[in-house]
């Protein structure tokens, strides 16, 4: 069983996908980039799990936030996951098998957040092989 000790809308907010941008099943045996930008948030964090657990690799590194995520000239910013190793934001996928989940928490998120919450622009999920 799991316990959860919620915060409030105007305290956090969570989105997970399961599925890329295209509508399929995100699995360890595709390589894929989120492309987004910086939410309407003091804080966010965008992480991958498998069962509710960072998925454990060699580098340590499980997630990026809008406080260490590198960004291009234009202030947007991509983040890959895959197996094999990346250049620039990168969050390694181990060596699993079958599917795993992306989730990204925003906190302290803006009035027009809370307010609108299912029209934010959340970022894209590409497969790209």
């Amino acid at each position: 069983k799991h316990a959860g000790f919620g915060m409030n809308r105007d305290e956090a907010i969570y989105w997970g996908a399961e599925l890329d941008s295209n509508g399929n099943r995100i699995t360890y045996n595709h390589k894929y980039r989120v492309e987004g930008v910086d939410l309407d948030t003091r804080w966010w964090c965008l992480s991958v799990n498998r069962d509710g657990f960072f998925i454990l690799n060699q580098f340590d590194r499980y997630s990026f936030s809008n406080t260490d995520v590198k960004r291009k000239t234009d202030g947007s910013w991509v983040i890959k996951l895959s197996t094999e190793e990346q250049p620039g934001n990168w969050i390694p996928l181990g060596d699993q098998t079958g599917h795993f989940r992306i989730t990204l928490r925003c906190y302290n998120p803006k009035p027009s957040m809370i307010e609108n919450s299912e029209s934010a622009n959340l970022p894209q999920i590409i497969r790209e092989d």
